[in-house]
């Protein structure tokens, strides 16, 4: 069962920044996402990236490792590829 098939909002959070992604494609064990930022290059330095996305009233955050970043030519875009994480937290928002 795909883990993050429908989350249009996926943000990578860096040192109080957050960076928009879109899922392009998702496998057993890998995740990739296409990033339009330019500061994702500054991203090959960091082992470990934190991610929250939203799924219905769902607030999902998780941790994983960094498999490769490159630029795609294709989409015009970064591409970001991730190990898939092993934990995903899920918060039940409640709106008033």
């Amino acid at each position: 069962m795909p883990l993050l098939k429908g989350s249009k909002n996926i943000n990578i959070i860096i040192k109080d920044k957050k960076i928009k992604c879109i899922l392009y494609y998702e496998t057993e064990k890998r995740i990739g996402f296409l990033i339009d930022d330019e500061s994702i290059e500054n991203l090959k330095k960091e082992i470990r990236l934190d991610f929250e996305l939203l799924q219905g009233n769902y607030e999902c955050s998780f941790q994983s490792k960094i498999d490769f970043i490159e630029y795609d030519f294709v989409n015009n875009k970064y591409l970001l590829q991730i190990e898939f994480p092993p934990v995903l937290r899920r918060t039940l928002k409640i709106y008033k």
